[in-house]
């Protein structure tokens, strides 16, 4: 089966928003569908509210936020609240999430909240500025990873998003024993370098167990700390840091030609003259070479299918 990412249906092309029209993502159907099940989701259908319907807006009233319709303000609060909750109970093996940007629904930042007068509030705090499905949906499952439509036009924002609903995919297939979660943690090492390298060595002190915890309470405590990790945004510096340590397997292997060209690579990398993939497509080329056994196997090879950063979707 493929992994699972429930989704905005509007992002689909379904025409399920409030003046019946869609907000289809060509990347998302043409691409992330090849790789991934997509689940459609749509609160405001789900609350009955019909297509078309009335529009609804974040409303900050009596020190709260509620949802309340444009025209009639009828005040869908507690039903938004009541739906949100019934939709996620029915979640299954999500590894990812992908919502509406700017929706009273599911926006997950930067959505606009009007005062009791109808006004946009230019104070409003980022906790309020969150859609009431997208909030329950973080509440709810907090280390699932969740982006925005907004976001997934973003280079790096995309990359961080594909890495981690792939790595949170694989973790779910884990035989649930301890050498599996060590075999899982060596072969995302280095990729865990590029986000935090002192969370990557204490990731590895949890999977090594030495304090005899029970199984669950190991896997649980990674997981965690794992995706708090992979949200964490990569710098050239770390990534530089990862590539030096894999090239410590080739010490005693590369001529001095061969040196002097990957280092090249990896400066002019961090000088911004070459992509991320130049320098680490020369390190693969290194371990198929001299056939690195403790390599060939590793993620920060594979963080996810390549053909999902098709250029011609920018």
């Amino acid at each position: 089966m493929k992994p699972r990412i429930y989704i905005s249906a509007c992002l689909l092309g379904q025409n399920v928003r409030f003046d019946s029209g869609h907000k289809k993502e060509e990347w998302i159907v043409d691409k992330l569908s090849h790789f991934f099940e997509l689940m459609p989701i749509c609160p405001e259908v789900e609350m009955g509210l019909g297509i078309p319907r009335e529009p609804v807006q974040l409303v900050f009233e009596d020190s709260k936020i509620k949802m309340i319709s444009v025209k009639k303000r009828i005040d869908h609060t507690d039903l938004a609240v009541l739906t949100s909750k019934n939709l996620l109970n029915n979640f299954k093996e999500a590894c990812g999430i992908i919502l509406m940007k700017n929706s009273p629904s599911c926006g997950i930042e930067r959505v606009k909240v009007y005062s009791p007068n109808e006004t946009v509030m230019t104070n409003a705090t980022k906790e309020l500025q969150v859609g009431i499905f997208a909030k329950k949906t973080k509440e709810r499952f907090p280390l699932l990873p969740i982006i925005e439509s907004g976001r997934i036009h973003n280079l790096e924002d995309r990359k961080l998003f594909l890495r981690q609903v792939t790595a949170f995919a694989r973790f779910q297939q884990l035989k649930k024993e301890i050498s599996h979660l060590q075999d899982f943690h060596k072969r995302y090492k280095f990729l865990l370098m590029e986000h935090d390298p002192e969370e990557m060595t204490r990731l590895g002190q949890i999977s090594a167990n030495s304090q005899k915890k029970s199984v669950d309470e190991v896997f649980h405590l990674y997981l965690t700390n794992f995706m708090k990790c992979l949200r964490k945004q990569t710098s050239k510096g770390k990534v530089e840091n990862s590539f030096y340590h894999l090239l410590g397997f080739f010490k005693d292997q590369l001529s001095l030609e061969d040196k002097k060209v990957i280092h090249e690579m990896i400066t002019d990398y961090k000088n911004n003259l070459l992509p991320y993939s130049v320098p680490l497509k020369m390190i693969e080329f290194f371990i198929k070479k001299y056939q690195q056994p403790y390599l060939l196997n590793h993620y920060i090879l594979d963080p996810y299918p390549k053909s999902l950063m098709d250029e011609k979707y920018f």
